[in-house]
């Protein structure tokens, strides 16, 4: 009998010219690209952050005839202000101050191949002006120097800005732009690509297992459907990340649902999420209102065991909001004397009821029992601690560290104002804690 054969998972789907995606959207710009590529005449890519600007120049170099040549790179917004002509045109040896060496900038390092600009429509007018004249006559002049060199560079542009609106506001030259926009490729959203994106989720899958180390798993239906709703505002770049999120954090054969709502942060962090009013935390409920309760009727009125009150009332006691009398049988708890009970975020009760004990709780702890993300985690226990509820024991970021604020019995917490919050990401009280919980 022959060997059985193991089950092959889905293909995984074929890139042309490193891009993934059937749809007629990205057809059309492989068609340019085929085009584009015989020529040598300067190109400008347009299309939203994360559509894959710098994978469409590099193909368009990689197709044609200066493929043997080198691609050099420079992004705009990452040049230093004071060294933008340095970098793109190099200066002499004592040009200015810290020049002890002569270098040649990107049009020269790019001779004979393509030099990929990045955002042009940073770059400063004064330097618009230079790139022009090199785009037009292939001559440069680098910072300190008297002659000019010519260069052999195919420039390729790309942006994700407006600039018919930039040159209507005198921010960027229209001389420029027409001269770069002799090959114009306008590259969809990822929104606009039909079912691609789960064929890109695919892609990601089977490179996350391949390079990363990331587990195996398979896309569920629910997910599926996720994806295509989705209108992916970081668009392929987005769902990448939000790929590996969803295999890292998940479990089982597949990613579900609410794997990828967890990756793409919709449920714990939007801000438009469904309104709630913030209540009383249950316990400080159950007493408000009351002289006292003994601790059996305070578990009758929470509905939890003795062991559950010891763990819930422990940080309340620690904090000093709320007081113990007497001992035994005969104890009993009350509310500390305050004129009202703050409307606090009603997961506050959680996070203390961590730290019984005195047991520090970590910032990963908190998010994984609220069901949060780690931004909202640290928004709520900075907030916390602002109500001196609770103190840090140090470390920083996920190592941070918090527990319970020691009082003295009976001591009140300085708590601020209580005021409504209209959704679960919005901060508790106004005052110290609403501006910690927003920083």
């Amino acid at each position: 009998m022959s060997p059985r054969k193991k089950p092959r998972g889905p293909k995984v789907p074929k890139t042309t010219n490193g891009m993934v995606g059937d749809s007629s959207a990205i057809h059309e710009v492989h068609r340019l690209i085929r085009c584009y590529s015989k020529v040598r005449l300067p190109a400008l890519i347009r299309g939203e952050t994360g559509t894959g600007k710098e994978l469409v120049a590099k193909a368009l170099h990689d197709a044609g005839a200066r493929k043997a040549g080198p691609f050099v790179v420079v992004s705009a917004p990452n040049l230093p202000a004071n060294l933008v002509e340095s970098e793109l045109f190099g200066h002499r040896r004592g040009a200015f101050t810290g020049a002890g060496e002569a270098k040649e900038g990107s049009f020269m390092a790019a001779n004979g191949g393509t030099l990929f600009i990045d955002e042009i429509g940073d770059m400063p007018l004064d330097v618009q002006v230079k790139i022009l004249r090199a785009v037009q006559e292939r001559k440069v002049r680098r910072v300190g120097d008297t002659r000019e060199h010519s260069v052999d560079v195919r420039v390729v542009a790309a942006t994700n800005r407006d600039l018919e609106a930039m040159i209507e506001q005198r921010t960027f030259r229209e001389d420029l732009y027409h001269r770069l926009a002799y090959c114009n490729l306008n590259l969809p959203p990822l929104r606009g690509r039909g079912n691609d994106p789960l064929l890109l989720a695919r892609f990601f899958m089977h490179r996350g297992h391949a390079k990363e180390g990331l587990p195996r798993r398979s896309l569920g239906q629910d997910c599926k459907d996720l994806l295509l709703a989705h209108t992916w505002p970081g668009n392929v770049r987005e769902l990448e990340g939000a790929i590996y999120r969803a295999l890292a954090v998940g479990t089982g054969p597949s990613v579900r649902r609410a794997d990828m709502e967890q990756a793409l942060q919709l449920k714990p962090c939007l801000e438009a999420v469904e309104p709630c009013i913030a209540t009383t935390p249950p316990l400080l409920a159950a007493l408000e209102g009351r002289a006292s309760l003994s601790a059996a009727e305070l578990r009758a009125a929470l509905g939890v065991s003795k062991t559950d009150l010891g763990r819930r009332i422990k940080p309340w006691l620690a904090s000093g909001r709320v007081i113990r009398d007497g001992a035994g049988p005969a104890t009993r708890y009350r509310l500390a004397a305050t004129t009202a009970v703050a409307n606090t975020d009603p997961r506050w009760d959680a996070v203390l009821a961590l730290c019984h004990d005195g047991q520090a709780i970590s910032r990963s702890k908190v998010a994984t029992t609220l069901g949060v993300c780690d931004r909202s985690a640290t928004r709520i226990l900075r907030a916390m601690v602002s109500a001196h509820l609770l103190v840090e024991t140090g470390g920083k970021g996920r190592s941070a560290g918090y527990r319970s604020a020691p009082r003295p019995l009976g001591q009140q917490a300085d708590l601020p104002t209580p005021r409504r919050t209209t959704s679960w990401t919005a901060q508790p009280p106004s005052g110290g804690a609403d501006k910690a919980a927003t920083g």
